[in-house]
């Protein structure tokens, strides 16, 4: 009997997938890594892993006691000794990486340009709290689509929700996919670590709803591609706190025309925003 397309890509991402685990819960990045284990990241491929098993349906027939274990393994990344991330899931991988390759001029220099010339340039101390708070995301959504519930609840930074809110407004929202991405991570905290801000969220990002084209961002974006993949960030905060997309309709025409020119994550994120948008209005489907 002849596979149809889709059954094809499930066996193929599937063998893909167990091509890629070296070591229990341990996956390579691809298929020609060339690094020492040691030097790979472990938290955030895992649990990638997890997803793509979810996804395909794979992880219901796993028993029992592997998913817990995994699981566990997950959130043994939680065990650290960095003081300025307790509570937060640190791949030390990552985290020596940062490290490694801090430059103190350089983000002096950043810093400049940021104010000068209204520039979105990271710090490597930026740079570094952002890969942990991502991280961190990540695995705590791997959690709960898996099923589970993390036991020791993440503390985040900000001492109450106004201190929480002028974080937000505080970013750089003409950078709508870093910004948005940040603005994810305080709907997954509210949601799942029983902050309960979803009110005082979507009165945020309400101001950052651009009429025309749907999407959220302020100023101008050097590009659809930013404004596209930051809905994708903003909307993927909203499903935690179970909020709709305010304006689907524009946002379906704005990505009808703006389709991407890039590969890989930028069709991804465009296929999420379309895929969302039309899950909740029946809009140009046809097209």
């Amino acid at each position: 009997m002849l596979k149809n397309n889709l059954e094809e890509i499930h066996e193929g991402v599937s063998k893909f997938l167990n091509k890629l685990n070296y070591d229990d819960f341990s996956y390579f990045s691809n298929s020609k890594e060339t690094f020492d284990t040691y030097n790979l990241p472990r938290l955030g491929n895992s649990c990638y892993a997890i997803k793509l098993k979810i996804i395909l349906g794979e992880w219901k027939d796993i028993d029992f006691a592997k998913q817990k274990k995994w699981i566990n393994y997950i959130t043994s990344f939680q065990s650290h000794n960095i003081d300025k991330f307790q509570t937060f899931f640190v791949d030390e991988v990552i985290y020596d990486f940062h490290i490694e390759y801090s430059n103190r001029y350089k983000d002096v220099l950043k810093l400049i340009l940021n104010n000068a010339a209204n520039k979105n340039y990271k710090t490597s101390n930026l740079k570094l709290e952002e890969a942990i708070n991502a991280e961190t995301k990540q695995a705590l959504s791997t959690i709960y689509d898996a099923g589970f519930k993390n036991e020791n609840s993440v503390e985040i930074k900000f001492k109450n929700t106004v201190e929480m809110i002028t974080y937000l407004k505080n970013l750089n929202w003409r950078f709508p996919w870093n910004a948005g991405g940040q603005f994810a991570s305080m709907c997954l905290y509210s949601s799942i670590q029983s902050y309960n801000n979803n009110i005082e969220l979507e009165k945020f990002i309400l101001q950052y709803l651009d009429k025309d084209t749907g999407a959220y961002f302020k100023g101008k974006p050097d590009s659809t591609r930013e404004i596209i993949n930051g809905s994708m960030k903003v909307i993927s905060g909203l499903e935690w706190l179970n909020i709709p997309i305010h304006n689907p309709k524009r946002l379906i025409d704005f990505c009808l025309t703006n389709k991407p020119d890039a590969e890989g994550c930028d069709i991804v994120d465009y296929v999420y925003v379309l895929f969302s948008c039309s899950s909740q209005i029946n809009y140009r489907k046809k097209r």
